[in-house]
């Protein structure tokens, strides 16, 4: 039988505070009858947070936005004839 390792409480903490200050949870519910197209392709892709984040990033690109992604930082820019979607040292997770 394998060993679980113990997670002391100071990796706890600082998992909780880097959580709480660099990343944003954000739930929707689904109707099963209306939108069950939508839920099996979400449970059909294998990384749903690139997924979603792919899609509105692409809806905003048709909306004439530039996001630049540096550092962690994103900043938009608004350029009425642009259509291009900038990305620097973007690091994909779930």
């Amino acid at each position: 039988m394998k060993k679980q390792k113990k997670t002391s409480e100071a990796l706890l903490r600082a998992q909780k505070k880097y959580k709480s200050e660099k990343t944003k949870l954000i739930g929707t519910q689904f109707l099963l009858a209306e939108d069950a197209d939508v839920i099996e392709k979400l449970t059909s892709v294998p990384n749903r947070r690139k997924y979603l984040v792919d899609l509105v990033r692409a809806d905003i690109q048709k909306d004439g936005r530039i996001y630049h992604v540096s550092s962690g930082s994103l900043k938009a820019s608004e350029f009425p004839e642009a259509g291009e979607l900038i990305l620097d040292d973007l690091v994909e997770g779930d």
